[in-house]
């Protein structure tokens, strides 16, 4: 084994973060036998789940190399590699040079991202949108509880998990359900995705005005509350199968 590649928070698993001990259990091992753990922050990097890296919500691990992509670029194309200089220097020109790499206006759009990162106006705003969607997790859970079983995730990066009752009363996965708040979430104004079975991703621009944030609760609170009232149509359900 060379390296071992691994989100430290799932993405499209479902928002899912590793365990510390098997985190911590996975980087000994890898130390041990000699292998490159590398991190991946494609998705969840840049400040994405309350920390620059999602790797720092792992005190102690160091990875050998880092995965960027997507926030690196501030909204344009952009992939990067990270890693220690002994790995990064082995690598003879031009092994990691391909041709759309090192594009100038993706770089400069990153640049300026990392200088807004830096400034006290985004970290205010972080830290109170960070306090504010963990509060509209809660109080959505609060008000549907046999609809929201749980929320899970770090910073501004969560799923929200939808669940219904089948016929013997047991606590089940509705899926269904989790596509009819997502496509009524759409009609009322909120783009919104599933992940897996019965997830719903909630990953808001990290600079997400209160009132907007607030409105988008707002509008999984109204469709929630058509799913349980049994307002929303099954017709819905070919958009579904035709994707």
């Amino acid at each position: 084994v060379a390296a071992v590649v691994i989100e430290a928070i799932q993405g499209d698993a479902g928002i899912l973060p590793a365990h510390p001990i098997f985190m911590k259990k996975l980087y000994d091992l890898c130390k041990k036998h000699g292998i490159l753990f590398i991190d991946e922050e494609v998705q969840q990097g840049f400040w994405r789940a309350g920390h620059f890296f999602a790797i720092e919500n792992y005190p102690g691990i160091i990875p050998d190399g880092i995965i960027m992509g997507k926030s690196i670029g501030a909204g344009l194309t952009l992939g990067a590699f990270m890693g220690r200089a002994e790995i990064m220097d082995c690598l003879p020109a031009p092994a990691h040079l391909f041709t759309l790499g090192g594009n100038a206006i993706a770089c400069a759009a990153g640049n300026a991202a990392f200088d807004y990162y830096q400034s006290e106006e985004f970290q205010t705003i972080y830290k109170r949108n960070c306090a504010d969607i963990q509060k509209e997790l809660a109080a959505l859970k609060e008000k549907h509880p046999d609809k929201v079983a749980f929320y899970r995730g770090r910073g501004m990066s969560w799923a929200i998990g939808i669940v219904k009752k089948d016929e013997k009363g047991n606590t089940i996965p509705d899926g269904d359900g989790t596509f009819k708040v997502c496509f009524r979430s759409y009609e009322k104004g909120l783009i919104i995705i599933t992940l897996g079975e019965n997830l719903l991703r909630v990953q808001p621009p990290l600079n997400i005005s209160k009132e907007n944030l607030h409105k988008a609760f707002t509008i999984l609170d109204e469709s929630l509350t058509e799913l349980e009232k049994g307002d929303i149509p099954d017709g819905v359900f070919e958009y579904r199968h035709g994707w």
